[in-house]
């Protein structure tokens, strides 16, 4: 999902996109999806790739990963790029789930998805392929219901561990995130700054990959400036 971004972000950084487990070719053998976890995967590789103080950036459910290693692993990060999360789940997000065939969390009702999402199915099955298991997109759904229909247990003092730079990024037509769920996240993360994308819906990196990247780039650049400078 982030190959239109990386010709423009590898003009400057070393760029690693990983999978998220049980994505890909990535493994999940627990079958346990939540965003702590995922959080702790992301701080894992870091620590595997001896990576010092890298950006993390995300977009949906990345995007709340690099916002929950902001607040458990500030002191290793260098900045964030927060794109498409949420603080809350609104209600419009949740009817938005239940639209998949959602029902909680770790139950999903199959029939209902290849109903009403069958382009949003094709694309499950091609992005994540499993040999002799046709229907794998069907237990990844079920494992990722976890993440998305568990209610955020977020306090102020979790937000107040984001010590590092911070660049919150919403489309203004974010079907399944209020603007103003970004702006309470700006509010609630000191010294952070807000980019609301004109025309952006919840696909933005992918229909507005330019602007995106220029977004992205401009922030991750101001920030890199100073530790290059000190380095040097």
């Amino acid at each position: 999902m982030w190959e239109q971004q990386l010709p423009a972000l590898e003009r400057y950084f070393r760029v690693i996109v990983p999978d998220l487990r049980g994505h890909g070719l990535t493994d999940n053998p627990g079958g346990e999806f939540t965003y702590r976890l995922l959080a702790d995967d992301a701080a894992a590789l870091c620590d595997a790739l001896a990576l010092e103080q890298p950006f993390v950036a995300g977009w949906g459910d990345g995007g709340q990963i690099a916002l929950d290693m902001g607040m458990r692993y500030s002191s290793r990060l260098h900045g964030l790029v927060i794109g498409g999360a949420w603080f809350s789940f609104s209600e419009a997000y949740l009817e938005g789930i239940r639209g998949l065939g959602m029902t909680g969390p770790g139950q999903v009702d199959v029939a209902e998805t290849e109903r009403s999402v069958p382009q949003l199915v094709s694309l499950w099955r091609e992005w994540h392929p499993r040999q002799g298991q046709p229907e794998y997109w069907q237990t990844l759904l079920t494992q990722i219901s976890q993440a998305w229909m568990t209610p955020l247990d977020y306090t102020l003092e979790d937000y107040h561990e984001i010590r590092v730079p911070a660049l919150i990024v919403i489309g203004d037509r974010d079907g399944m995130i209020p603007v103003g769920e970004a702006l309470a996240l700006h509010r609630f993360i000191a010294g952070s700054e807000l980019a609301v994308v004109p025309a952006g819906n919840h696909s933005l990196p992918v229909l507005r990959p330019e602007l995106f990247s220029s977004l992205m780039l401009d922030f991750l650049l101001r920030h890199a400036a100073p530790a290059r400078e000190q380095a040097s």
